[in-house]
């Protein structure tokens, strides 16, 4: 299962939702992780949301893989740090479902 993250920007979009998952969710995985980097692989292995939102960031539940956008491109280091907490909370032990709040 693929799960992506929607912002309207490199910002967050959604009013009442920072982006950071609940804090029992923010636990590091128990088996390794891959991460790729880049916009090709998020239109690759993410999908493509419907506009005015864009996919920033997604992860696989089965394999493991996380999807990130540039480090080197991305506006403010908080910012890329919240993305990828909130990316490794979907994988497994934490399990935080998709449909959270947008």
């Amino acid at each position: 299962m693929i799960l992506a993250l929607l912002a309207a920007s490199w910002g967050w979009g959604t009013v009442n939702f920072d982006g950071w998952p609940p804090e029992r969710f923010q636990v590091m995985p128990r088996h390794p992780v891959q991460i790729e980097f880049g916009r090709k692989f998020i239109n690759r292995e993410c999908g493509h949301a419907q506009p005015p939102n864009v996919t920033e960031a997604c992860s696989n539940t089965d394999t493991g893989l996380i999807v990130m956008p540039d480090p080197c491109e991305f506006p403010k280091a908080d910012d890329f740090a919240r993305l990828l907490c909130h990316e490794v909370a979907h994988l497994p032990p934490n399990n935080w479902p998709g449909n959270h709040p947008r």
